[in-house]
């Protein structure tokens, strides 16, 4: 289980659209109204996508050191992510 994760989704967010041009790699696409695991928890009210920032669990000075690398590397592409629609 990774030990940082971004999430990004939105009620109108058009998922394929914005990761077919994207740098980001998603570990789990999910869309609105589709069913959710565990079944019993309905459908999703939203579509969206989980980027892995950090594998590590059990260190936080490890979680800040990977998420800071990651917000530098990708620094456009999260700007390209907040200024879309949805």
């Amino acid at each position: 289980m990774p030990g940082c994760v971004l999430r990004a989704w939105g009620s109108t967010f058009d998922v394929e659209s914005f990761l077919k041009g994207s740098s980001l790699r998603a570990a789990v696409v999910y869309r609105k109204g589709q069913r959710r695991k565990p079944a019993s928890r309905g459908t999703q009210a939203a579509s969206g996508f989980n980027v892995v920032i950090s594998e590590h669990e059990d260190s936080m000075d490890a979680q800040v050191t990977d998420a800071l690398s990651f917000l530098r590397a990708h620094r456009e592409e999260l700007d390209r992510l907040r200024r879309r629609p949805g």
